[in-house]
């Protein structure tokens, strides 16, 4: 009968992985200078690390941009196309700039949710305890970036009257010959807000 190695918990097992590590990965609580820092990681390809790093939508917000809600960072690319006013600019300015913080500090801890899933199977010391801890942690940070993008969505839609968001439809390369859903209720410069 052959005598079961005793199992190393999570705390443990974690410093073992770190050591075992040429250049470990940075924790939460250091300070993070950039995606780069956490090297390749097999799951991912280097578009997707340099895009989560620096806090692109990466179509996570798809469901919101195809049904009539404009993305902040393209409202503001079309915004002499789409006429914005300066408050207009201003309020969109505000939610690119705080969605744009946070997706990158989720993408971060997401990379990094990877890079230590990753390196679990790299050091030949994958679990299946670990292995599920690690996924479940990187599931629900890849979940809260998609709906830190899709509110992001939500909150821009207002700021634009009617007008405007047909016309950021149509130079999007979407209008309703393309099935886009009606777009949401607008209270943008000239309507009425609540």
């Amino acid at each position: 009968m052959t005598q079961s190695r005793p199992r190393l918990g999570l705390p443990v097992a974690g410093l073992v992985l770190m050591l075992a590590l040429p250049a470990p990965a940075p924790t939460l609580a250091q300070d993070f200078l950039g995606a780069d820092e956490l090297g390749p990681i097999a799951a991912l390809s280097d578009a997707e690390i340099a895009a989560l790093g620096s806090g692109e939508g990466m179509g996570l917000a798809r469901a919101a941009e195809l049904n009539g809600y404009p993305g902040p960072r393209h409202v503001l690319d079309l915004a002499e196309e789409l006429d914005l006013s300066e408050s207009q600019r201003a309020r969109v300015q505000s939610i690119f700039e705080a969605t744009q913080a946070e997706a990158r500090r989720i993408g971060r801890a997401y990379l990094e949710a990877e890079a230590a899933l990753d390196a679990a199977f790299a050091s030949r010391r994958a679990d299946p305890a670990t292995v599920m801890q690690r996924i479940e942690q990187a599931a629900g940070l890849r979940a809260e970036l998609r709906a830190i993008h899709l509110l992001a969505h939500m909150q821009t839609a207002p700021v634009l009257n009617a007008d405007q968001v047909d016309a950021y439809a149509s130079l999007r390369g979407r209008d309703e010959a393309d099935g886009a859903a009606e777009a949401p209720e607008h209270h943008g410069e000239g309507d009425v807000e609540h």
